[in-house]
């Protein structure tokens, strides 16, 4: 019985020591991990360079891990290194230490305005020299950047007076591989009234249409004779984006006429001759005709009493 005792004692304290033994390795095994990202600029471009940083931890309190491989992919090869290798090295992370790597990078030039997966693949050994292996992913937004292009301006006419007004038309294209949203244009200036035309969405390819009058309200000067047009848009982030041109408005005083130059010349000789002489002229010509008349009367009543 005591025999029976001492054997269970024994195969208990075997027991306790494999599993202290299996706890103490499980804590001595490094977990490599990625604890996040930044880049330089923070706005990733299409077909633009960056400067990706990866901030790396070693989550194990007891072992250091050295020869440290990062391997980066992706799916179809969305970013590039710019040195031509996709293979990072790091010598050595203690213990609970933390440590940064970059690298520089260039992103495709027809990548669409999304997120797209970097695959980090690890490798790296513990003191001692047993290979540890893990993938990690790491999610990049890339931003399409937005291009457009204006068509020749037409500003008809380029001189008004105030309160009558200009015609500005153009077109809007859009040459980015994203669509623009919420399109406005605004026609500003020192000698008009502010109009604004919303033009709204043009997809990637798409061509926007803008015609808009402006007021003439203001006389203008040699200084101030334009107008400015600002085209304001949004990408697929919702970044706002502007295109500012200025183009020839000039505004003058309203022309007023002198009354000389209203009334016809020979009206005016007219209204200035003498019209005493005239109503004599009428008057003798209206005697004429009376003692005429009489006359006439006079003799055919003559002639009736001969009869």
């Amino acid at each position: 019985m005591k025999l029976i005792k001492k054997l269970a004692i024994i195969m208990m304290c075997m027991a306790m020591v494999l599993v202290a033994g299996n706890v103490a390795k499980a804590e001595a095994v490094p977990r490599l991990i990625i604890t996040g990202y930044s880049s330089t600029p923070e706005e990733i471009k299409a077909g633009e360079t960056f400067t990706l940083t990866l901030h790396m931890e070693n989550m194990s309190k007891k072992t250091a891990v050295s020869n440290i491989k990062l391997t980066l992919s992706t799916a179809d090869n969305e970013f590039v290194p710019v040195s031509g290798s996709n293979t990072l090295y790091i010598e050595k992370i203690g213990s609970g230490e933390t440590a940064d790597i970059s690298v520089e990078m260039q992103a495709k030039t027809n990548l669409d305005s999304k997120t797209y997966i970097l695959t980090v693949a690890s490798e790296y050994e513990d003191r001692y020299n047993a290979v540890y292996t893990d993938t990690a992913n790491v999610s990049i937004s890339v931003v399409q950047e937005a291009r457009i292009s204006v068509t020749e301006v037409e500003v008809s006419p380029e001189t008004i007076e105030v309160g009558d007004e200009s015609n500005v038309m153009f077109s809007i294209n859009n040459q980015g591989r994203t669509e623009l949203y919420n399109v406005n244009v605004t026609v500003s200036g020192a000698g008009i009234k502010e109009n604004v035309d919303f033009v709204g969405n043009i997809p990637s390819g798409g061509t926007g249409y803008v015609d808009v009058y402006v007021m003439g309200e203001n006389v203008t000067t040699e200084e101030n004779g334009f107008i400015t047009v600002t085209i304001a848009y949004e990408d697929a982030e919702g970044n706002v984006g502007e295109y500012t041109e200025e183009y020839t408005l000039s505004v003058e005083e309203v022309q007023v006429e002198e009354i000389e130059d209203i009334i016809p010349e020979d009206f005016v000789e007219k209204k200035q001759a003498p019209i005493v002489p005239i109503i004599c002229v009428v008057v003798v010509v209206v005697v004429i005709i009376a003692l005429v008349a009489k006359n006439k009367k006079k003799k055919k009543e003559e002639d009736e009493d001969e009869i």
